[in-house]
């Protein structure tokens, strides 16, 4: 997953509103114009929030389970609804649409980021 990381949901939600304003709207036409709506993220009461363990296409670590599990039963103790679900149409997704666009350029960019230019075999 692509996104932010922080150490809490107060540094995301700082981010957050710092990518969802007019600036950033002007500035890169793709991004819904949604301004971070503080009313919303205030708000405390309960919530129903989806969760799964794998997405049926990657195998998850037993880290990523137990993170998964530790952060659902926390949420749960907070009094939240948690729902498993298996996300849909996880192979028509990655075969379909993500490693297409990832190797639209049959890999050159992505090998380019990961492999040091020393080790670089040309092919011409």
């Amino acid at each position: 997953m692509v996104g932010p990381l922080a150490k809490d949901v107060e540094s995301l939600a700082l981010c957050m509103k710092a990518l969802l304003c007019e600036d950033m709207f002007h500035l890169d036409p793709t991004v819904p114009p949604i301004p971070f709506n503080n009313e919303i993220y205030a708000n405390i009461k309960q919530m129903r929030i989806g969760y799964f363990e794998s997405d049926g296409y990657w195998i998850p670590t037993p880290s990523m389970k137990r993170a998964i599990m530790e952060t659902k039963q926390l949420l749960e103790e907070a009094g939240h609804t948690l729902v498993s679900f298996t996300p849909p149409k996880m192979y028509y997704a990655m075969n379909e649409i993500v490693f297409p666009g990832i190797f639209a350029d049959k890999g050159l960019t992505l090998i380019e980021t990961l492999v040091p230019e020393s080790q670089m075999v040309s092919r011409h």
